[in-house]
């Protein structure tokens, strides 16, 4: 128990002892005080321990909606912006204006690395194009989703950019094969 959490523990042991020290001075019943503090402990381990168990789930029900909103980026990817690309190119070869947007933002991008001005550029060009805009929401969503998930489940940030880091790099890793 002492070392699940260790300065709250220490804190909470030291609050104990010096109830006991209290105690002892004022010559009160040091059965019923080692009593009382039994039981404030072990009612501090059992909400704990509740509040662990439903956090859990939440943690749990966090990370598979950021798998289900990876999954739907991937079909609207693959599967949507082509159909639709398709149909604006066939409206654009019909004469209509202002259809051919979708085809220029859902065009492939490729890497110039000859000068780093030129590969800035590309990336730049890669970033406003769908594949960068889909990897870079699904990249925010893991950072922001991360976030919360560590500060529902231990309480602290640095715990949330572990979240975080875990889930980006399985948003870049799926979004990249995704694509490829």
């Amino acid at each position: 128990e002492y070392t699940l959490v260790p300065n709250r523990m220490r804190f909470r042991a030291r609050g104990a002892i010096s109830t006991v020290i209290e105690a002892e001075i004022a010559d009160g019943n040091m059965e019923d005080v080692l009593g009382s503090i039994t039981m404030y402990l072990v009612e501090i381990k059992k909400i704990k321990d509740q509040r662990r168990a439903s956090i859990h789930s939440q943690i749990l029900q966090s990370y598979v909606i950021f798998f289900v909103f990876l999954g739907i980026m991937v079909v609207i990817q693959n599967l949507l912006i082509p159909y639709l690309g398709k149909m604006s190119g066939a409206n654009l070869a019909k004469g209509d204006i202002g259809t051919g947007q979708l085809v220029g933002i859902a065009a492939q991008v490729h890497f110039d690395y000859s000068t780093i001005f030129t590969f800035i550029f590309s990336l730049k060009s890669w970033l406003v194009s769908l594949p960068g805009i889909f990897l870079m929401l699904a990249i925010i969503q893991g950072l922001f989703a991360g976030i919360i998930i560590g500060k529902l489940s231990e309480g602290d940030l640095a715990s949330g950019l572990k979240h975080s880091l875990i889930l980006m790099t399985i948003a870049v890793i799926i979004m990249s094969f995704a694509h490829g």
